[in-house]
């Protein structure tokens, strides 16, 4: 009973971790059922019951705070491990292992920077923005990526912050425009959105609602659109 449990236990952090990582409500429920019947369970039910070959039958549960971030890299990493796992099981205490290994990994904060400033550079450009435009929106995608990283755990709600940003980069953009008619403010701004727009959360949701999981389907929808509905508002009132 008690490996049970501890299998039970690394499962649910799998899932957890998944959803964490953006993973549409689909993947993590497929990766839990096949590692659930690696390990021998007749069945799995989300959230999550397990019942082993021996008749034991568990159930426990899992808070997730927050909105999912996208972390693309720790989630091919965890599909990995389940393929992994689903073809040759390992122990619990090794499932463990790996699971903690992934999930301490964080991306450095050099390439969090550059990949912002590139971000908002390229798209600046893409638009038809010149070198100018470019360079100070890569320079607001670095003070977008130092709040990403410094601020926004400190907000419990997502909204809010996505308010706060896009007031805050557009006050920047809009002062810059009014000091120089050299800046284009209407190419740096969409620039710096790009960065902010949830773009993988709403494409999860649609694919959700797709396979026929329509109320966490729904659910990601009206969390995706009220983000960009925050953002909106946020750029919208530095430029009134």
């Amino acid at each position: 009973m008690e490996a049970h449990e501890r299998v039970l236990h690394e499962l649910l952090k799998m899932g957890e971790m998944l959803l964490g990582c953006g993973a549409e409500i689909n993947r993590v429920e497929d990766t839990m059922t096949r590692l659930g019947r690696a390990y021998g369970a007749k069945r799995v039910d989300i959230f999550l019951t397990v019942l082993f070959d021996d008749g034991a039958e568990l159930t426990q549960t899992r808070r997730i705070s927050g909105s999912p971030a996208t972390d693309f890299v720790k989630l091919e990493a965890l599909n990995a491990l389940s393929r992994k796992v689903c073809a040759a099981p390992i122990s619990a205490a090794e499932l463990h292992e790996a699971l903690c290994t992934i999930d301490e990994k964080r991306p450095s904060a050099l390439r969090s920077y550059l990949g912002s400033v590139l971000t908002a550079l390229g798209f600046t450009l893409f638009l038809g923005g010149g070198i100018a435009d470019a360079l100070f929106a890569g320079a607001v995608g670095a003070m977008v990526c130092w709040m990403q990283r410094k601020v926004m755990p400190v907000f419990r709600n997502g909204a809010f912050f996505q308010l706060l940003t896009g007031l805050l980069a557009g006050a920047v953009i809009c002062f810059a425009g009014r000091l120089s008619d050299v800046f284009a403010v209407d190419k740096m701004s969409i620039g710096v959105i790009m960065l902010l727009i949830p773009g993988a959360a709403l494409t999860n949701a649609v694919r959700d609602m797709l396979v026929g999981h329509t109320i966490s389907g729904l659910l990601r929808l009206a969390e995706s659109l009220l983000l960009a509905l925050m953002l909106a508002i946020g750029f919208g009132s530095a430029i009134y």
